[in-house]
């Protein structure tokens, strides 16, 4: 079983919830028609969640479209808008090059160079227990993304920007 639908949103703050419980109530029977855990619809969730944060914040566009496509072995989540581009892939010099983008007490979070115009995440334990709150707040949803996703990447085709969160299904 295969489905693919795509949510506009309107990038206000006051309708991430609705648009949020609007997409996790498509996926819910989706997910269970496909044996799939609450647990996976939870991670669901906080991605879903954190991607709309990042439109209302970042994205400086009117609308942003969340494209949900539910394959046999994968749910992809994309985050897809026009605003302007994420200035860490141009941040990093070199291809396969990793840069932290943030760290807590717990957590550092990466961003490896996947191309000109693509980076991937993800993130290790912090074992230096340094904190540094400046960082903290700017990046959080990044790391709650890459926490709960099986893969996260960003990828910058002109004029598009596109955040892409993968699932994977397991039986």
């Amino acid at each position: 079983m295969t489905a693919t639908h795509v949510f506009t949103f309107d990038n206000r703050p006051e309708n991430i919830t609705r648009c949020s419980r609007t997409i996790l109530a498509y996926l819910e029977p989706l997910l269970t028609e496909h044996g799939q855990s609450r647990a996976l619809l939870l991670r669901a969730k906080f991605i879903v969640g954190e991607l709309l944060n990042n439109a209302v914040k970042h994205s400086g566009t009117e609308k942003t479209d969340i494209e949900v496509n539910l394959g046999e072995k994968v749910l992809t989540i994309n985050k897809i808008d026009t605003g302007a581009p994420f200035n860490l892939v141009s941040k990093i010099e070199k291809q396969d090059a990793q840069l932290i983008v943030s760290s807590d007490v717990m957590h550092l979070l990466y961003a490896i160079k996947k191309d000109e115009n693509s980076v991937s995440f993800f993130c290790k334990e912090n074992l230096t227990f340094e904190l540094d709150v400046n960082k903290l707040a700017e990046h959080l949803g990044l790391l709650i993304i890459t926490k709960a996703a099986d893969e996260f990447t960003y990828h910058y085709h002109q004029p598009t920007n596109i955040f892409t969160v993968k699932l994977n299904l397991s039986r």
